[in-house]
């Protein structure tokens, strides 16, 4: 699988306005998975998440805090095996950001 699809795959799972609710931008496609960075958030403004290696049915994530003045990473927490229908959960408790419209 391409890149492309691989990480317009996960933008789908995620969904497109779930994507626009947080911030999300500056897109990096990976052969396994997607990064960005993300806006609002008082915890984390990076994350990336790819297709667990060892079974494609699930994702890993990583949440990153950057410093926005040397970009070396402050705070890095990793999320492994999370099942497609909860990738909105976890981003919004790991971030404080709402992903749905209540």
């Amino acid at each position: 699988m391409k890149p492309t699809e691989t990480a317009n795959e996960i933008m789908q799972t995620i969904g497109l306005i779930s994507l626009l609710m947080i911030g999300a931008n500056q897109y990096e496609y990976y052969e396994n998975g997607l990064s960005f960075r993300i806006y609002g958030s008082k915890k984390f403004n990076h994350i990336k998440i790819c297709i667990n290696p060892y079974n494609d049915e699930y994702f890993d994530m990583v949440f990153t805090r950057f410093c926005s003045k040397s970009d070396k990473a402050i705070e890095t927490i990793s999320i492994e095996g999370v099942v497609f229908d909860e990738l909105c959960k976890i981003i919004t408790k790991q971030t404080d950001l709402f992903t749905q419209i209540l």
